[in-house]
């Protein structure tokens, strides 16, 4: 009995079949292999980016109006609502939302019972109060004015203290006194400075001031020499992080630590929102602030750049 064995031509062509199959199986791998980090690119830029903008929006939702201004490396700012060059780092005021969400203080005043040295407050939550640190002028008053805009008389650049100037619309406070009456408790706010102009039943307490910007648009030698809280070491690129910067008085003379223009005392904390931030831009529309961030690199496995854009509006 004799049993049949493959010929060399059948060997050759199971070979280059194989071969083939093989081939394609690797190609559907690897485009499945890119996919993969494709999506998973997508999915985490995707979340970063909104975490970024959504903290930016957060803040500036508790923000003073019109004390929101674009600013350059070259020492020059304008009000939002007037920029008519490029300005890449944005900067406000923020309300002391804290406490007011737990109820510290109400913002409004009784007139009738206040003159301009002394703010009558209803409305004040004793507990709260008694543990808030007003500090040396870190905390101070801004007047709503027509339509809740913060009130600014005269020079806007002197208003709010920004880069050196004045602060002629922000009160430095001397003390609170919180008091127990018949209808609640109540406080009486001393102010430090000159008498306001002008004193509106509504108010703010301020506690510091936020910069978002790119490293880009900073001076990184000057960022590492004044800032707290980020070593620009540890960042895959200081150019395209984007930083938020805090825990600065523009009404006490200060200015974020990572200005390079200046001649104001720098001061405070960095933490970083996002890396590989590609830009970021805000403008006015009305009396909302449009947000765009957008953010991206090199995906992994792939020669492309991948680039996410996130747009919000702050009311």
């Amino acid at each position: 009995m004799t049993k049949k064995a493959f010929t060399l031509y059948e060997v050759i062509i199971v070979i280059v079949i194989t071969g083939i199959l093989a081939a394609g199986t690797y190609v559907f791998l690897e485009q499945m292999f890119k996919r993969s980090l494709k999506a998973e690119f997508i999915t985490d830029k995707t979340l970063e980016t909104q975490a970024a903008i959504d903290q930016i929006a957060h803040l500036l939702r508790h923000r003073i109006p019109s004390s929101v201004i674009g600013y350059d490396n070259a020492g020059n700012f304008d009000a939002i609502d007037q920029i008519a060059v490029q300005r890449p780092v944005l900067e406000w005021i923020g309300e002391a939302v804290e406490i007011k969400k737990m109820g510290g203080y109400s913002g409004f005043i009784d007139l009738e019972r206040s003159d301009v040295n002394h703010l009558y407050s209803p409305d004040w939550n004793a507990t709260v109060a008694g543990t808030y640190n007003v500090g040396p002028g870190t905390v101070a008053v801004v007047f709503a004015g027509s339509f809740d805009q913060s009130a600014v008389t005269g020079s806007f650049n002197n208003a709010f203290g920004w880069h050196g100037n004045a602060a002629n619309a922000v009160y430095r406070l001397n003390n609170i006194n919180v008091v127990n009456t018949a209808n609640g408790t109540d406080a009486n706010i001393t102010l430090t400075d000159a008498n306001p102009k002008d004193i509106y039943a509504k108010y703010s307490l301020v506690d510091t001031a936020y910069t978002v910007a790119r490293g880009a648009d900073l001076n990184q030698t000057v960022f590492d020499a004044n800032c707290n809280g980020v070593n620009s070491a540890d960042l895959r690129d200081f150019d395209t992080t984007l930083f938020l910067f805090y825990n600065y008085w523009p009404w006490m003379g200060d200015t974020f630590c990572a200005d390079s223009a200046s001649g104001a005392n720098r001061r405070g904390d960095a933490t970083v929102l996002l890396e590989q931030a590609q830009g970021f831009f805000a403008e006015h529309d009305g009396q909302n602030i449009i947000l765009r961030l957008q953010a991206g690199g090199r995906m992994g496995g792939d020669d492309h750049n991948m680039t996410i854009t996130k747009t919000k509006a702050v009311f």
